[in-house]
């Protein structure tokens, strides 16, 4: 009787901690999902920023070999920093 009792608690104990590992998982789950979306939205903000960077000095160089008037360069050019500066304002505050 007593070796019955052992054997329905062991069994029971152990299929507690079956569950209790595949359930844990998916709580922690969220959390990791949570982190990677940060990571994410970190990542877009910073390709924005190499975006940004690099239209401002294909910008340059296009003026610099007269592909572009400086009316157009200027404009252009301010349109760009602005961009950037929005971006950096928006990440920081």
């Amino acid at each position: 009787m007593e070796t019955d009792f052992l054997i329905v608690a062991s069994t029971l104990a152990f299929t507690c901690v079956v569950i209790w590992c595949l359930i844990g998982p998916l709580t922690v789950k969220s959390s990791i999902q949570d982190f990677s979306e940060i990571n994410d939205s970190e990542r877009i903000i910073e390709d924005q920023k190499q975006q940004i960077a690099r239209f401002l000095q294909d910008l340059d160089f296009d003026h610099s070999t007269g592909k572009l008037q400086d009316e157009d360069y200027n404009a252009l050019r301010a349109e760009g920093r602005q961009r950037l500066a929005k971006l950096l304002v928006n990440t920081e505050g």
